[in-house]
């Protein structure tokens, strides 16, 4: 089974990279599909598939993603957006300007990871009211 380790993981890894750019699931599932079928396969052993939840990094993504959705399902984000767009209107420049001065400001009290998990909503949102 061994000789075959290569050749399994490129092939889980290029479904996974199928379903991340389709959209047809959600990136949480599709990861988590990847590594059973990685384990189950014996390409990864228990010990591998779990270092990565004892890496600080991903202890910090997930709580980014979780703040983010709860500050987008709460209107934080909208808000954040509607200022944005009331300094920028229709301006390309003037709306990345603005962006770039609000992720400053909260880069300097946050991770700049989660400064970007707040601000991408936001900047969708901006986009599509803009139809920048």
């Amino acid at each position: 089974m061994t000789e075959y380790h290569a050749e399994i993981f490129l092939a889980v890894v290029g479904l996974m990279s199928a379903f991340f750019l389709s959209g047809r699931a959600s990136a949480d599932l599709v990861a988590l599909a990847g590594l059973l079928i990685l384990l189950g396969a014996g390409v990864l052993r228990s010990d591998e598939v779990l270092a990565g939840f004892s890496s600080p990094v991903t202890a910090t993504l997930a709580c980014t993603f979780i703040i983010a959705g709860a500050l987008r399902n709460t209107g934080v984000v909208d808000s954040i957006a509607k200022r944005i767009h009331g300094f920028a209107g229709r301006h390309e420049s003037r709306t990345v300007f603005a962006i770039m001065l609000v992720a400053a400001f909260f880069s300097a009290f946050m991770n700049n990871v989660a400064a970007t998990a707040l601000l991408m909503p936001t900047a969708a949102s901006l986009t599509r009211s803009s139809r920048l």
